[in-house]
């Protein structure tokens, strides 16, 4: 499943290039089908995926590209609630299988 938060306008403590503007981070629940999905349908660079390789693995989407997905029915959005539970989730699932490693 792709997925993403309500968007909403980054402020003075956000990212340079993101002051003022709308913004969403884009996630999935396999960095296969989040890249898969960013690279197709919103036309963004691999090299634009943040955090790659953790469970923290995600995209911001801002300008065209939000509005792209925002009238996409392959994406879904969540509450900022739900979406920081899932990637807590998934930051938990790896903490286990690290010590399950052990």
């Amino acid at each position: 499943m792709i997925y993403y938060h309500k968007p909403y306008r980054c402020g003075q403590v956000g990212p340079r290039c993101f002051r003022g503007q709308l913004f969403t981070h884009l996630a999935a629940d396999t960095e296969t089908e989040l890249v898969t999905f960013a690279l197709r349908v919103l036309k963004m660079k691999r090299q634009w995926l943040q955090k790659p390789g953790t469970p923290r693995v995600h995209f911001d989407v801002t300008g065209n590209r939000l509005r792209v997905l925002l009238a996409s029915d392959k994406a879904c959005e969540l509450p900022m609630t739900e979406w920081a539970s899932r990637q807590r989730k998934k930051l938990q699932e790896e903490v286990r299988s690290q010590r399950r490693q052990v």
